[in-house]
């Protein structure tokens, strides 16, 4: 398998995790809209206090909705990339090493967030 078609793998792998998570958070129902207040976070169906006011402010801004969301929008963002590489084998030799460059760059960039995750490999490392 060459480099990139594993780094597309491990991103997709990734996205399917984080939307699996997000999906089922909320006893794996709706779980509405999550908000904050001092210390306290409301996940729509129940409450828990005691957050400091920024960590309670990061939780409710990283609702499940939002997830998703930001996981549709990455699982678009590698559809792209995959095609732009792939359209890059009908360049001429100097295009189609730069081109693909480009997209093993921006999947590398794309795949920092899991770099503690143990399947992520070092040389992806940008």
């Amino acid at each position: 398998m060459r480099p990139v078609d594993e780094l597309i793998t491990f991103l997709r792998e990734r996205l399917d995790e984080d939307e699996r998570v997000a999906s089922t958070a909320g006893d794996g129902g709706d779980c509405g809209t999550w908000t904050t207040t001092g210390e306290t976070v409301d996940f729509d169906q129940y409450e828990i206090s005691g957050f400091h006011p920024s960590t309670g402010a990061h939780v409710a801004r990283h609702d499940p909705a939002r997830t998703l969301r930001e996981v549709e929008a990455k699982k678009r963002i590698l559809d792209e990339l995959e095609g732009f590489i792939a359209e890059a084998e009908d360049l001429p030799q100097d295009e189609r090493n730069a081109d693909k460059a480009e997209g093993f760059g921006i999947l590398r960039l794309m795949a920092l967030p899991y770099s503690d995750h143990p399947a992520y490999q070092e040389e992806w490392r940008p």
